[in-house]
Formats: C-alpha cells, structure tokens, sequence
C-alpha cells in the first residue's frame, strides 16, 4: 500500500512537472526567478575563477553561499544553458523528499495514515512549492533543511538527546548558509525548543532541558562559524551577510507605500533624502549612498533605515503589516505561473508594484484588467491557499483543545510567527514557501477534527 500511493504519486508529480517544464518560456527558470542572478554569479565565477566572487569579480558578502554550491555542480557538469532543466529536476526531487518527510513529521504525533499521505500530496502539489521549484531561487532547498529540522525537533522533544540536540542545531546552521534569513532560526529555535519542553515536563528537569537547547545553539553556530571566519578574513569585519542594509530599505519603501500611499519613487526618493542627511550629520562616507548593498555601508544605512522605520506612526505599520500579512497567506504564486508560461500581463503586475498604492480598489481594478488564463490561474492558486488556511484555523483549533499537543504546536506556531516577522512589510507567496509544509500540517489536522478523527496522544 505504501509504495502504491507513493508510486501514484511520483507519477503524477512526473508528469506535472514534464508538462510545466515543456510550456515554459526559454530560460524562464533563470530569468523568472528572483535575486537569481545573486546565486548563479558566485555559482559561475567558482567554475571560472575558482573564487567565491559576485559580479564583476566582487567580494561575494550580500549572501550566503550553500544554494550557489548546490547550482554549481549542474552548471560544471552540463553548462549554464542545459544546466537549467537538471536544477529544475533536482529541486523537484527536493520538494517530492520534502512532501515525505513532512508525512514522516505528521505520523510522528497522529496515527493516522491517511493523514500522512494526504499531508505529502498537498506539500508536493502545492502550487506555490511546485512553480517556485521550476525558479532558481533558495526557498526550496531552505524548505527541505528547514522541514529536517522540524523533523529533530519532533524527535528531540519525544526523546531528548545529544543526537537530536546535534541535528537539530545542524540544520539551523545550514539554513543561515542557503538564506541570511536563516540566522533567525539558529538563534531562536533553542528557545522554541526550551518552550517546547517546559511546556510537556516538570520543572524539576529544567537543568536538562537547558543542556539540550544550550547544545543546539552551539552545534548551530559552529556550523556558521566558516563562513563568518572567511568574511572577517576578507574584511576585516564579523559578519554573516551585509545585505541586511539593503533589505531593510526594501521593507522601508513597502511600508511608506501601504501606510503614506507613495508610489515607489516617491518611497525611494524619501528614503534617500533621509539616508543622506544620516551620512551628513554622522560623517559617513557619501559613497556609501550608491553602495547600498556593500560591505563596508551595511551597518550605516541599517542604523539610518532602521531610524526612519521606527519614527513612522503607528498606523502605518499596523496598515502595512495586515496587508503584508494577508499576500504572505493568502497569494498563490499565480504571478511566477504567469511568468513562468509567458502568459501575457506581467507589464500590468509591474506597473501594480511600482504605482501609488490604492489598498484594496487597486487590486479590483487589476484584476478586472488581466487577461482570462491569468484570472483562472489566479483564481485557483488563491482558492487553494484561502481552503487550506480555513482548514489550517480549524486544525490549530484542535490540537489547542488537546495538551498533548502543545509541545509541537509551540515550534509550529514559533516557526510561523518568526517568519512573520523576518518578512514584516514585503509579505508575498515566495516568502510562504518555506513554512508550507507547516501550514499543511495545520490543513490536514483541521480536515482530521472535523471528521471527528481521534487523535492519538503522542508518546514522549
């Protein structure tokens, strides 16, 4: 029976992807994905040079490099152009390893079979996780480690131990070297961990309990150390990424689009003008305003962003927060179909970004201007991600009700908040990728409870 159902649906994944792959538009994997260039620049210039390099033979430091090493070996073996559809191939098979991992992840808490494949089915045929494979862009690879680190961390809190400790810490180091982002994970999963377990044992064993999340964090950042190391070495400064800057201002503009209702030049413009003075009266070199995403003006105009964000009201961010939060759970991915295929529309979607922001008239008037494969695409991706989020309430409803649960709901809804937060104002379906089998996860335990499925308490 098991392998009947996996073999159903390898398959039909098989054959989705064939028949996605053969529609698209030439180099669309490349050209479609976003920051690609940011990942096969390091990628090529290995080949080429032998150096860990960014364009022009730069210092590569706005990332970090785990995915470029993963493109490089399609890239050596096959060259850039036919390397394409073997990138495609071998993300596919992360995310297919992905959905059976996040079946393994489910059994370990509900006996429920059926529950197990249905969990893997809705991870594999995710359209968002299914198109964003066909992309070169992190957030499958990122998925897959982050779905092994969950896994240890299921294990760890039903069975405490060094090995569990090691892995779990393992994995959040590798997640800070695919995406910075990743950084969060490796300093805050211990304490979810640590939360974890108070939550399900006396306190009485707190002494152990800080053992283990104490040994987590350390194996993570000894698996960042490298790369900071080879950082310090070209730089002379201690630091994971210096794009933190960069992205910051990225947050900045959405919010003064949302809360002030700017367009993006006049956001950038607002932002610049405000960023120049914070050189002037601090004496930073004014290069750095052309130099945003270097390593010697990351810190600078990270304090001078993060100034600006704070001084803005309340309001705004409340505004901008809802909404951002609402594309980050809500969206589909239609937008990276319609790229991907080359349906016609995207100028439309640019122009959406770019223009002054309009709240919710704005996103009625675009959608009555698209055309009808992108309506229907947009149609079904948004139905999905609004179903499974109705099931996902239900499902978090449920394994509050029960205590057993908690310890696993307390990293499941630790994982989501803190991703939540790593996005604040730039909320989109890409962002979502990563915490879909989670959210999944909450689907199928909904559908579970309301059937009235009894759960099985788990074993600790």
């Amino acid at each position: 029976m098991i392998y009947s159902i996996n073999t159903i649906f390898l398959i039909i994944f098989i054959i989705v992807n064939i028949v996605l792959r053969l529609f698209s538009i030439e180099g669309a994997t490349f050209i479609e994905g976003a920051d690609s260039s940011q990942y096969i620049n390091p990628a090529i210039n290995i080949i080429n040079h032998g150096s860990f390099s960014g364009s022009n033979d730069s210092l590569f430091t706005i990332g970090t490099p785990l995915y470029s090493m993963l493109l490089l070996i399609p890239i050596k073996i096959f060259g850039f152009n036919s390397a394409l559809s073997v990138i495609v191939l071998i993300q596919c098979v992360l995310l297919f390893t992905t959905g059976m991992l996040s079946r393994l992840i489910l059994c370990q808490i509900f006996e429920s079979r059926k529950g197990g494949y249905l969990i893997q089915g809705l991870v594999i045929f995710n359209p968002n996780s299914l198109i964003t494979a066909h992309l070169i862009q992190s957030e499958t690879l990122f998925t897959l480690f982050l779905t092994i680190m969950l896994f240890y961390s299921f294990c760890l809190i039903k069975n405490p131990s060094v090995r569990n400790s090691i892995f779990v810490g393992i994995f959040c180091g590798l997640l800070a070297l695919i995406r910075p982002a990743g950084l969060y994970f490796a300093l805050i999963m211990p304490i979810f961990i640590f939360a974890a377990y108070m939550a399900q044992s006396s306190k009485s064993e707190i002494k152990k309990y800080v053992k283990f999340s104490f040994l987590t964090a350390i194996t993570s950042i000894l698996i960042m150390t490298p790369w900071y190391a080879r950082n310090y070495i070209e730089t002379d400064k201690f630091f994971l990424s210096s794009n933190s800057g960069y992205y910051l201002r990225d947050q900045y503009i959405q919010l003064l689009k949302i809360g002030r209702g700017w367009n993006e030049k006049e956001s950038i413009d607002y932002i610049d003008n405000k960023t120049r003075d914070y050189y002037e009266r601090n004496k930073i070199d004014p290069s750095c305003l052309t130099k945003l995403r270097h390593w010697s003006c990351n810190d600078a105009l990270s304090r001078a962003i993060v100034g600006g964000i704070i001084n803005e009201p309340f309001r705004y961010h409340a505004h901008a927060l809802l909404e951002s939060w609402s594309y980050l759970y809500f969206s589909g991915g239609a937008s990276n179909f319609r790229n991907y295929l080359g349906i016609s529309g995207k100028n439309k979607i640019v122009s959406f970004q770019k223009d002054k922001h309009d709240g919710f008239n704005g996103i009625i008037s675009l959608i009555r201007s698209i055309d009808y494969p992108y309506l229907y695409i947009l149609l079904l991706t948004t139905s999905f991600s609004v179903i499974t989020r109705i099931y996902g309430a239900i499902g978090v409803y449920y394994l509050i009700k029960n205590r057993n649960y908690w310890p696993y709901l307390i990293i499941l809804l630790g994982i989501v908040m803190l991703s939540m937060g790593m996005y604040l104002y730039l909320g989109q379906s890409r962002f979502r990728v990563p915490i879909e089998p989670i959210l999944m996860f909450f689907t199928v335990a909904g559908l579970l409870g309301k059937k009235g499925v009894k759960y099985s308490a788990p074993t600790n």
